[in-house]
């Protein structure tokens, strides 16, 4: 890559990284269908059936836990950022999202393409499109993770639209401790997309490796209790998303989903057409 073509890469890379790309990317349809997206891997959950009664609702609270993936430390070329979260979209387009983003910089002089340090960074956010404070991540603060030697950090992350509260907690750190934050907003009472989602910010996917998500789960309430199952089981409609390339071979896999286990657990893996 010739040196106007990679400066050229790069500022396009950092003006679409100021936005994240929070358009719906499938289409609303029939659950077990498996979609391809320009932004998005994982699931998208449109209904719940309570065997209890035997309807099917939407639901009302998604969580799931997640290992932050660490990006590399040596430069590689594929700067950029990913995020991971879980959320909801409502029939008017709102969007509530509670997750973390992982940025990989690769600092280059601009002459000499030398690289001159690399950044990495963690940090955990959400996003309530109602409101202009938040329609692009909010930062809650940051995940002191992935140092040479040490253990990632488990992300615990949920939403509830019914009571207006999402939480998310990190831990443990490279220093030590943990973090956690609540975020209360004005309720959802309608939704099109429930989303336990790895997300492509910009054009540009940084090497991740193999990410996923455990025990990812919905649930309603009804009869005054919590009742809720796993991503795989069958009472739970899902349907899977896989990220498609946009530059180097447009419509080849840049991110697969693998589909869920029983235990809600599931996995996105990074090819090398971003």
């Amino acid at each position: 890559m010739s040196r106007t073509s990679r400066m050229l890469k790069y500022f396009a890379t950092l003006l679409l990284t100021v936005v994240s790309v929070f358009s719906v990317p499938v289409p609303a349809g029939a659950a077990g269908q498996v979609y391809s997206s320009a932004a998005w891997a994982g699931h998208l959950v449109t209904g719940f059936r309570w065997d209890v009664d035997g309807h099917t609702y939407s639901p009302e609270v998604v969580e799931a836990e997640w290992t932050v993936p660490c990006l590399p430390v040596n430069a590689d070329g594929f700067y950029g950022h990913i995020d991971m979260w879980v959320g909801f979209e409502g029939t008017d387009g709102r969007l509530i999202q509670m997750g973390i983003r992982a940025s990989h910089y690769e600092i280059r002089d601009p002459w000499t393409e030398a690289v001159l340090y690399i950044v990495n960074e963690y940090r955990a956010w959400v996003v309530d499109t109602k409101y202009p404070a938040t329609r692009t991540p909010y930062w809650m603060f940051p995940i002191d993770t992935c140092r040479a030697g040490a253990t990632t950090a488990t992300v615990n992350a949920s939403v509830n639209r019914i009571t207006g509260q999402a939480n998310i907690s990190a831990g443990p750190f490279v220093r030590g401790g943990s973090d956690s934050r609540h975020w209360y907003f004005d309720r959802m009472t309608t939704t099109r997309h429930t989303g336990i989602i790895l997300e492509r910010v910009g054009t540009v996917i940084p090497n991740f490796g193999v990410a996923g998500f455990r025990e990812a789960k919905v649930s309603i309430n009804k009869n005054g209790s919590t009742t809720g199952s796993f991503l795989g089981n069958s009472n739970v409609a899902a349907s899977r998303v896989s990220m498609r390339s946009l530059l180097l071979i447009p419509g080849a896999p840049a991110v697969y989903t693998s589909g869920s286990d029983q235990s809600g657990n599931f996995n996105l893996t990074r090819y090398r057409f971003i």
